[in-house]
């Protein structure tokens, strides 16, 4: 398998609102493999809220998680 050390990712989260909490984890192992991963998300992450979590609180944690806004 192909190394992603030192690698610089940008991952974009669209408004798939369900799929958010197994896609976290797929982040997550991205930088544990020690990938760079640079958020990117649409205007309807970041503004719709839904049964799934706030749009804000989505972003926040993204942010939280990479390190990058």
């Amino acid at each position: 398998m192909m190394s992603i050390k030192g690698k610089r990712i940008g991952f974009g989260l669209t408004g798939s609102h369900c799929t958010y909490d197994a896609v976290f984890p797929q982040i997550e192992a991205l930088i544990n493999n020690g990938a760079e991963v640079r958020p990117v998300v649409t205007h309807t992450v970041k503004s719709t809220d839904t049964r799934f979590g706030e749009g804000e609180e989505w972003v926040r944690r993204i942010e939280e998680l990479t390190g990058f806004k």
